[in-house]
């Protein structure tokens, strides 16, 4: 199972310490992301796809989903839709390509929709978001 668990060294405002699980199948985009997450003051695990991602939910406590909407096997709605089931209070950010995907989720609660090709600054303000619709 491919995971990498790294604290955030750089202080990001009101982002230090959050536990975010990045669920990305791109190598590369996954260690961009993984790494603009850290420098942003989180705390990450990063997995390749949604079967590793409910594992990871299932053995440790995360505050934020941060999924690509293109997953292999289950995209990145059906696994947001399978995590609120056993998570609701859980923060959830949606990265796609293809347009804006944000919104209620039937039965699931708010997520936050984060167009690519994201910056720092977006997915920033994107992980405050998701706080603040996890928490009212």
């Amino acid at each position: 199972m491919e995971e990498d668990q790294r604290s955030g060294q750089h202080s990001g405002e009101g982002l230090r310490n959050l536990r975010v699980l990045l669920v990305e199948d791109d190598p590369l985009i996954r260690m961009s992301t993984e790494d603009q997450l850290i420098d942003c003051g989180c705390k990450v695990v990063a997995v390749r796809d949604g079967e590793q991602a409910l594992l990871a939910l299932g053995r440790e406590s995360f505050d934020v989903l941060f999924s690509d909407q293109r997953l292999p096997a289950m995209s990145g709605l059906e696994l947001i839709g399978q995590a609120r089931r056993q998570w609701p209070a859980l923060g959830v950010v949606l990265a796609s390509g293809y347009g804006d995907l944000a919104g209620t989720l039937p039965g699931q609660g708010r997520m936050v929709s984060l167009p690519k090709p994201y910056t720092q600054d977006g997915i920033r303000r994107a992980l405050a978001r998701a706080m603040q619709d996890s928490e009212g």
